[in-house]
């Protein structure tokens, strides 16, 4: 088969592109391949004959490859399934890979690979549906003590391949990031794990575990919810709304706003607490603030506010020291051991209670108590006038079991009541003055403030079981 035409080829350095005709006739069928400077496959143009033009033969590409210098990789199959299909639906195919080099396999050096959570991004957090919270989504990644970070991956030996030429195709070797075990992480067999609870931090390519999480433009949309085991330090606003959870303590250095702020050791503001609709605080140690209003405060260590305490509830176990200036205006005050203040209420009248020398985890579950009991006589009640116009087994048997769980409540209540005043030397010091409107109870003992006091110290007098005041 001698071509009558001269064979076409590009002009391209980069790509070699070849076609003839067998029989020198201009309406028979013709296949252009392009050859790649990299000769690793082979990319055809099948166009069929026209009018009484010869058909396309397998032959007929055969030579044509071997024309390009083409001996390895040929798709044969392929290259039948194209001739036929081009013959018979007699339409041109296109970028049909008709022979294809050996790929070499690359060689990977021994490095420490990132499991996958480690390399995600925030929006990878993003719900199922597509729908994001934002408030979620935090750059903070946290692991735990002895969790895995990265595993060892062993070094894979490369393997030369071969072009559609026949020609060796070097291997190349992988380029990998080589990740190093930094602060509070070490090798373990062939893992990297954490040796502390803490952040995950990437710094170039070495790995730390931070055992204090530094929020340094504050709490927003920009950092998420916080949930944290060690030490928080948030140099900046708090915005309303966000979660800030600590396993160590909380230093926030400017005011924050409230929602959900919870530490296992101390909190210190160095602004105040702001408190909007639902605002909670929780420290397993110390509080210290500049100032607190509308919030619902809970501490077992002390708390000291030199500034105001405003319409808040605030329980602590320890004491409440506001300095000589420091005012509780509205809400209710729960502090075990007892209160030093400036002022307690204010002119206008508003209602300030203040709770001391009482356990309010105690009261608090009297008060649960109490009105599981009152709901349990409700239902008691209401059996009772069933029965008296339907007596019947069933209402008995119910009525027993509300008995039974009124005479179990009415002993833990009777098992708490002694546990209630845990301080009967607490006081309440006031250095600036009380206004009317003001209660002061000492170990369920209440002391109604009907005009304005000076200067005082509100203390129990056990033996008369009244309040009685030492003039400062």
């Amino acid at each position: 088969m001698e071509p009558k035409s001269p064979d076409r080829k590009s002009d391209s350095p980069r790509e070699m592109k070849l076609s003839f005709s067998p029989g020198g006739r201009k309406n028979d069928g013709f296949v252009e391949i392009s050859v790649p400077e990299d000769a690793m496959e082979v990319v055809a143009f099948f166009y069929p004959a026209v009018g009484g033009g010869a058909p396309l033969t397998q032959e007929y590409v055969r030579e044509l490859l071997s024309r390009a210098g083409v001996v390895d990789g040929v798709l044969e199959e392929t290259i039948g399934e194209s001739v036929l299909s081009c013959n018979l639906d007699q339409h041109p195919l296109r970028d049909v890979v008709i022979a294809r080099g050996t790929q070499p396999a690359e060689e990977i050096p021994e490095h420490l690979r990132l499991l996958e959570r480690f390399g995600q991004t925030p929006l990878d957090s993003a719900v199922p549906d597509g729908s994001v919270d934002w408030k979620d989504l935090s750059p903070v990644i946290v692991v735990t003590r002895g969790e895995k970070i990265a595993e060892r991956i062993a070094a894979q030996a490369g393997t030369p391949g071969r072009n559609v030429r026949g020609e060796a195709v070097p291997a190349k070797k992988r380029s990998v990031t080589q990740f190093l075990p930094g602060r509070n992480v070490r090798m373990d067999g062939d893992a990297l794990v954490a040796d502390v609870d803490g952040r995950f931090a990437l710094s170039g390519n070495r790995i730390d575990v931070e055992e204090v999480l530094v929020a340094k433009g504050g709490v927003g949309y920009h950092t998420g919810h916080i949930v944290f085991p060690g030490d928080v330090t948030i140099e900046g606003p708090v915005r309303d709304g966000f979660k800030i959870h600590s396993g160590g303590s909380i230093l926030a250095k400017d005011t924050m706003d409230v929602f959900d702020v919870n530490a296992k050791k101390d909190i210190t503001c160095a602004g105040g607490l702001i408190g909007h609709q639902k605002a909670f605080l929780k420290a397993g140690g110390e509080l210290r603030a500049k100032f607190a209003q509308n919030c619902r405060i809970a501490v077992r260590g002390d708390v000291f506010i030199p500034g105001s305490l405003v319409s808040c509830r605030l329980f602590t176990l320890g004491m409440l020291e506001m300095g000589d200036k420091g005012r509780i205006l509205a809400g209710e005050t729960f502090a075990v051991h007892g209160v030093r203040c400036g002022w307690i209420g204010s002119d206008t009248g508003q209602a300030t209670v203040v709770h001391v020398g009482i356990d309010f985890t105690v009261q608090q579950r009297l008060d649960l108590a109490n009105e599981r009991l009152r709901l349990i006589q409700m239902k008691r009640d209401k059996l009772e006038d069933m029965a008296r116009t339907r007596p019947s087994a069933k209402l008995e048997a119910l009525k027993k079991e509300l008995d039974k769980a009124a005479s179990e409540l009415s002993a833990l209540i009777s098992d708490l009541l002694p546990k209630l005043d845990a301080d009967e030397r607490a006081f309440v010091e006031i250095h600036g003055g009380a206004f009317p409107g003001a209660v002061v109870e000492i170990c369920r003992v209440r002391f109604q403030i009907q005009e304005e006091i000076k200067k005082t110290v509100f203390r129990l007098d056990k033996a008369s079981g009244r309040i009685v005041q030492e003039r400062g």
